[in-house]
C-alpha cells in the first residue's frame, strides 16, 4: 500500500516536468490565456493570492477558498474521497503516514502504512509489522494482530496471522472462520508467509487467497466454493471472475469463471508485457477488458462476460470512461461506443481515452487538444501532459488547474514563469489533484516543503 500512494504521489510530481504548457490556439482558450498574462504580469509579485486573485474571479465554473490543514504535508484524496492518506515529510520515523478530511482535520496519523479509503475504513500497518481497521474519523475495529490484511469490502476483509493462517474477520473485528495451514513455529518467518500466500479482497461476497499458485474462493461465512491453479487477473464483476492461463512464447489464454468455478468463456491472447492487457475497475468501466489477440496481434475489447464489445482488428485501444473507446486504425484515431458503433469518426493522430466529458488528442495539425463528447475541441495546447477527472476539470503539467473549457481556475505561483516553476529545474513549485473538492499547491524551494490547501467550489 505504501508503495502504491508513494508511486502516486511521484507521478503527479513527474507530469510537471513536461517542457511546453497551454497556448492560446483557439477562441475557447482566449480566456484561459488572458488569465495565465494578467496573473504572470501582477505588480511586484506579492505572494501567491494576490496573484491568483483573477483566476478565482474568472469566468470558469469554479473558484476556490484556502483551507487551514491541521498538517503540512503531501495529501492524496484518491478519487474525490472526502478523506485523504497524507504523508508527513517532518516526521522523526517512518511511520509518517495518516488520514486527513476535505476540513484539514487529521483522523489518523502515525502509521508505517495507511490505504487509501474503501467503504468508509482503511487498513493500517503500525511500526511493528502489524496491521489493523480503522473506520476513516478514527476508531479502531480490528487491533493490531495481522500481517496482512486486505481492503475491506462487503464488510469483510481476509487476514493473516503470524503462524500463517488465514483469516475471515467482519469489518467490526468478529472473526467468521481461521483456515488452518499447520506451519510448524519457525518453519516461515513473516517475509516467507508473506511471498508465498496472496491475500484478494471480497468482490460481490468472494474472495480468494492462494499459497505457491493455488488458489482458493471462499465466501464470506468461510465456504469453500472452488479451486483453481489459474492466475486470478480481475475480481469478481457481474458474476464471473477472469483468470490467466499461461501457455508458451507470450501467449495464454484468458479464461472467465462463474461463481461456482464453472469456465464460461476463454479467449486465445497475446501477453508479453502489461501493455497487452487492460483491465478496469471503476465507474462504468469496471467490468471491461482490453486485449491483444494472439491469432493477429491486435487489440479488442469485451465484457468480463466475455460478451464482446470489439473486435481484435484495430492497432491500439484508449482506455474506456463515458461509453465510449478510443480506437487506432490504418493510423487515425476516432471513438466507439459500448455497442461498438462508431460515435467520433477516425481523424486524430493521437488520442486518450475519456473521463469527465473530455478526452485528450492531437489533430492532423499537430496540437494537441480537449474535445467534448462530440468530438469538438475545446481548446488546443502544446502539451499532451495532461490529467482529467471525472468532474471535469483537468491537471496541466502539474502546473494549472482548469476546467473542460480551458479557463485556468488555479495557476501554481504565477509570479515566475513556466521555466522556473518546472519540478527538476530552477523552481520547485507544482499543484496536486486527484479529482474531488480539494487541491494544493507544493513548494520544494522551502525547506521543508511547504504545502497551500483549496477548497472548490462551484459556482
Amino acid at each position: 500500500m505504501k508503495n502504491v500512494v508513494s508511486l502516486l504521489v511521484v507521478l503527479l510530481v513527474i507530469s510537471s516536468i513536461c517542457l511546453t504548457s497551454c497556448g492560446s490556439k483557439g477562441s475557447n482558450q482566449s480566456t484561459s490565456s488572458k488569465n495565465v498574462s494578467s496573473n504572470s504580469q501582477s505588480s511586484n509579485s506579492e505572494g501567491n493570492d494576490n496573484n491568483q486573485e483573477d483566476n478565482n474571479t474568472g469566468d470558469g465554473e469554479y473558484i476556490y477558498e484556502p483551507v487551514d490543514f491541521e498538517i503540512s504535508a503531501s495529501v492524496n484524496f484518491l478519487n474525490g474521497e472526502d478523506y485523504g492518506v497524507f504523508v508527513d515529510e517532518t516526521a522523526n520515523s517512518s511511520c509518517n503516514y495518516g488520514l486527513v478530511n476535505t476540513d484539514g482535520k487529521v483522523t489518523i496519523d502515525s502509521f508505517d502504512e495507511v490505504s487509501s479509503p474503501k467503504d468508509g475504513y482503511v487498513v493500517c500497518k503500525d511500526a511493528e509489522g502489524k496491521y489493523s481497521l480503522y473506520t476513516v474519523d478514527g476508531k479502531m475495529m480490528i487491533k493490531p494482530m495481522y500481517i496482512n490484511m486486505t481492503t475491506p469490502s462487503d464488510g469483510y476483509v481476509l487476514c493473516q496471522k503470524p503462524n500463517g493462517n488465514i483469516v475471515i474477520s467482519t469489518v467490526t473485528g468478529k472473526i467468521v472462520k481461521e483456515f488452518n495451514f499447520s506451519i510448524k513455529k519457525g518453519e516461515m518467518d513473516t517475509d516467507d508467509l508473506l511471498r508465498h500466500f496472496k491475500l484478494e479482497p471480497f468482490s460481490e461476497g468472494l474472495a480468494f487467497f492462494s499459497l505457491d499458485g493455488m488458489s482458493l474462493c471462499v465466501d464470506t461465512k468461510g465456504n469453500d466454493i472452488f479451486e483453481t491453479e489459474l492466475e486470478l487477473k480481475h475480481p469478481y464483476v457481474d458474476g464471473y471472475a477472469v483468470f490467466y492461463e499461461r501457455g508458451e512464447n507470450s501467449e495464454g489464454y484468458l479464461v472467465g469463471l462463474d461463481t461456482k468455478g464453472k469456465e464460461v468463456w476463454r479467449k486465445s491472447i497475446y501477453y508479453d508485457h502489461w501493455g497487452d492487457l487492460y483491465f478496469y475497475d471503476e465507474g462504468d468501466i469496471k467490468n471491461i477488458i482490453l486485449y491483444k489477440s494472439s491469432k493477429n496481434k491486435m487489440f479488442g475489447a469485451i465484457y468480463t462476460s466475455g460478451k464482446e464489445i470489439l473486435p481484435c482488428k484495430y492497432d491500439e485501444l484508449s482506455y474506456p470512461g463515458n461509453n465510449k473507446i478510443g480506437f487506432k486504425k490504418y493510423g487515425l484515431w476516432g471513438y466507439m461506443d459500448y455497442n461498438g458503433n462508431e460515435v467520433i469518426k477516425p481523424q486524430f493522430t493521437y488520442a486518450k481515452g475519456f473521463t469527465g466529458g473530455v478526452a485528450l488528442v492531437k489533430t492532423k495539425d499537430g496540437d494537441y487538444g480537449i474535445i467534448n463528447e462530440d468530438g469538438d475541441v475545446q481548446f488546443t495546447c502544446d502539451s499532451d501532459s495532461m490529467t482529467y477527472f471525472d468532474n471535469g476539470l483537468i491537471l496541466e503539467r502539474g502546473l494549472r488547474l482548469l476546467d473542460s473549457k480551458g479557463n485556468v481556475i488555479y495557476d501554481a505561483d504565477s509570479s515566475k514563469n513556466d521555466d522556473a516553476r518546472i519540478y527538476g529545474g530552477s523552481g520547485k513549485v507544482g499543484i496536486n489533484y486527484f479529482g474531488g473538492s480539494i487541491f494544493y499547491e507544493w513548494d520544494r524551494s522551502d525547506s521543508p516543503t511547504s504545502y497551500k490547501y483549496f477548497k472548490l467550489i462551484k459556482k
